[in-house]
């Protein structure tokens, strides 16, 4: 379903460029294509975006308190969601846009980075000055590893 075509300016742009490096921590996720994630913290959602129409694909799904970083499973399987409020992260499924998982995670998850063959998904604690590396197949973290 079509909910409103997204505008393109700047920001637009800004997206396109992000598309073309891959990036671990941000408020984006690029996917298989056509499909981009974005947290949109202040309203407690993610949005998928369609990149062939520039559509809003569907409602936007609601996550936590303030959904922050993206990571996307290498098959697209899943969607991961960093939430800094509630020290967690929300794994989602995107076929059913709805929340599989939630993970408790060290103080203020500000980052995610998957691992290239998708098994594992480190996540940075800002305020615990901590790694969490999660098993994404059984959704428990492994260990932490402490920064300081």
């Amino acid at each position: 379903m079509r909910i409103r075509r997204a505008q393109c300016d700047m920001g637009c742009l800004f997206l396109l460029l992000l598309l073309a490096v891959p990036v671990g921590g941000s408020v984006m996720a690029a996917a298989p294509p056509p499909t981009v994630y974005v947290a949109n913290a202040t309203a407690h959602t993610l949005s998928v975006f369609d990149t062939t129409t520039n559509w809003v694909v569907g409602s936007p799904i609601p996550i936590g308190t303030s959904p922050w970083a993206l990571a996307v499973h290498p098959t697209g399987r899943e969607v991961y969601v960093a939430d800094p409020y509630t020290d967690t992260v929300t794994v989602i499924d995107p076929g059913t846009k709805s929340v599989v998982a939630t993970i408790p995670v060290g103080d203020a998850p500000t980052a995610l980075a998957m691992h290239p063959t998708g098994t594992r998904l480190y996540v940075a604690n800002q305020t615990a000055h901590s790694v969490s590396v999660i098993d994404t197949a059984t959704r428990q973290v492994l260990k932490v590893i402490p920064l300081v």
